[in-house]
């Protein structure tokens, strides 16, 4: 229980600002806010580059831009220089159950971003200005052209999404 506040350099999270690891088994139970002043928050990674595994989030969620009740910046499985593809980076049998604000590219799930994202719900509601969902504020590919690297199977949201523009 408690109280998770970043300051205005962004990359806030209840469990890692930014994740190059494995996270895993993992609660957010603050009874408070997680609040980021300006971009990268999440519930459990502001900023994730590695894997959220059977983790889940109660805590509220506030930020500016890329704003998600699990991770605020998603990235997609490709590291270094675009040529390795790594497909360990995912979302996995993980939740959010607390609500999530921001005002652009905020998600029940994840903010912005993409990677293969399997067995995970959103339940908390979601508030934003614009560019928002209850799983991603926006799902990314890196290039779908050629190879579709990002998928979402077998995940829901049954919480609210309300934005303030059409």
């Amino acid at each position: 229980a408690g109280k998770t506040e970043w300051g205005s350099q962004g990359r806030g999270g209840g469990i890692a600002g930014y994740n190059l690891g494995v996270i895993t088994s993992c609660v957010n139970k603050a009874t408070g806010t997680v609040t980021s002043e300006i971009n990268f928050t999440g519930g459990i990674a502001g900023h994730n580059q590695g894997r959220i595994l059977s983790s889940w989030n109660e805590a509220t969620v506030k930020g500016d831009r890329y704003v998600g009740g699990l991770s605020g910046k998603q990235a997609p499985p490709y590291v270094k220089d675009d040529s390795f593809f790594d497909p360990m980076l995912v979302l996995y049998q993980s939740y959010n159950a607390g609500d999530v604000h921001g005002t652009t590219l905020v998600g029940g799930l994840a903010g912005s971003g993409g990677c293969p994202t399997v067995s995970c719900y959103n339940a908390g509601n979601v508030f934003a200005d614009d560019s928002a969902g209850g799983l991603y504020g926006m799902f990314e590919d890196v290039d779908y052209r050629i190879r579709p690297t990002n998928y979402i199977y077998a995940c829901y949201n049954t919480g609210n999404v309300t934005t303030k523009y059409d």
